[in-house]
């Protein structure tokens, strides 16, 4: 095996030569697998710093071939050691949900002892298996630490072994390797965001405002009739973000508009011919409470790795997918994480699918494969849009970790979206609406 012409550039090409013992026919086998995140390919576990003493903690890092990335995993002791030091191994502590992984001296413990099935899970950890290795809170960014948590399916459980094939074993009660099954989840999962939460810079006014409200500072929003509405929608009067202008929102909460008092804008109950109407109704699935103000829809979507603001519903078809409609102004925030945007459904479907669409909940899993988070729609026109069926007026947000088969998106009803000023307070959501809320906390926006 020989590096074409000793260049060590990229790209260029190992063939078969004559052997020269030569430095371009030299190499060094890396004894170890490497154990990666089955969503993202380019993340690995790694050995902080590579140090061999008790209690390195084990992290997520992009993939570098280094040593600190290789790991052995022995089937008859079903053990996770360091390759470059086989006396150590991954320790789950006290094998409790939350448990942060660790290196430590190998001693044939339970907290050491995994089961491998596109899951790693501690094999003794319940009568039932089911402790499982867990990527913190969704995040891939590097630095994220593995966790213990119960076994759930979710993507940020799931892990490709890099390397010489092993059994995908556990145990049952009489100690045999047995082969157990794992059905990989999409609802009721994290969404990958990082850690800490982003800061991005927000902006709230268009360039032109249409007879809308601007505000220029707290004071001259705290002594205007509106106020009593940014209470009511984020829970307070913003601190910071200004100036505001209401022509920014796209929705706003008709019937808190009126409790305030707002006199100076009528709301139509037709459909909207010009930018910065407000008109009631939008689309087949929204909320009664909601109103819009039209603005043309932006053909570029919204940037990954931002809060955005959105809408849902329960749809029972929605198992493996979570579909949203853009609302700035809802209130209510979904982390995007990798993001793209198409114009229309089948666009999407030729290109994370290589096939037309045959069911629209076909593409979170398509979506998952090709390493996005969310994707979107800004050309999307139906007859479910009381003002749409030959106009799009808004752009659809679809999520691929959830599913909009629950009122919340998930089962889980709470660290998955955001609430109040900027996405600045976490939102739990009350599974017996039947719209996306943070009822629970903070209370706001009203339902």
């Amino acid at each position: 095996m020989d590096v074409s012409g000793g260049s060590t550039a990229l790209g260029t090409p190992v063939q078969v030569w004559d052997c020269s013992h030569s430095w371009n026919q030299m190499w060094t086998v890396s004894a170890g697998i490497t154990l990666r995140v089955s969503s993202d390919y380019e993340k690995c576990i790694d050995l902080t710093g590579g140090s061999t003493d008790n209690g390195t903690p084990i992290q997520i890092w992009d993939c570098n071939g280094l040593s600190n990335q290789k790991w052995d995993f022995e089937g008859g002791l079903y053990q996770l050691r360091y390759a470059a030091d086989t006396s150590k191994c991954i320790d789950g502590g006290n094998m409790a949900d939350g448990f942060q992984l660790w290196l430590w001296d190998c001693n044939g413990l339970s907290s050491q002892k995994w089961g491998y099935d596109g899951t790693l899970f501690l094999a003794d950890s319940r009568s039932d298996a089911s402790l499982c290795m867990d990527v913190s809170e969704g995040s891939v960014t590097d630095g994220t630490r593995l966790q213990l948590w119960s076994c759930n399916g979710c993507w940020n459980q799931q892990f490709l072994v890099i390397g010489p094939s092993s059994s995908a074993s556990s145990f049952d009660a009489s100690g045999k390797a047995v082969i157990r099954a794992q059905e990989v989840r999409l609802e009721s999962c994290p969404s990958p965001s990082p850690s800490p939460s982003p800061s991005p810079v927000w902006s709230h006014c268009d360039s032109n405002q249409h007879g809308w409200p601007v505000f220029n500072s707290q004071s001259d929003l705290q002594n205007s009739i509106w106020a009593g509405y940014f209470e009511k929608v984020y829970g307070a009067v913003p601190s910071w973000g200004y100036p505001i202008c209401i022509e920014h929102f796209w929705t706003l909460y008709w019937k808190v508009v009126g409790d305030i008092g707002y006199k100076d804008k009528s709301m139509s109950s037709s459909c909207p011919s010009a930018e910065g109407e407000w008109y009631k109704n939008q689309d087949f699935y929204q909320r009664p409470t909601i109103s819009w103000i039209f603005h043309p829809v932006p053909s570029n979507g919204f940037p990954s790795n931002t809060w955005h603001e959105v809408h849902h519903g329960q749809v029972s078809g929605e198992i493996r997918t979570a579909w949203f409609m853009s609302g700035t102004g809802s209130g209510i925030f979904l982390w995007l994480g990798k993001t793209k945007v198409y114009g229309d459904h089948n666009a999407a479907a030729l290109d994370l699918c290589k096939r037309p669409i045959l069911g629209f909940d076909e593409l979170g899993p398509c979506a998952l494969n090709n390493g996005l988070d969310t994707f979107q729609f800004t050309a999307h026109v139906s007859n479910e849009w009381d003002c749409g069926s030959t106009n799009e007026l808004n752009v659809e947000i679809v999520s691929a970790h959830l599913s909009g088969q629950y009122p919340c998106a998930s089962k889980t009803t709470s660290g998955i979206f955001k609430a109040g000023w900027e996405a600045s307070q976490d939102c739990s959501c009350d599974a017996s609406k039947s719209y996306l809320n943070c009822y629970n906390s903070p209370g706001v926006p009203p339902n």
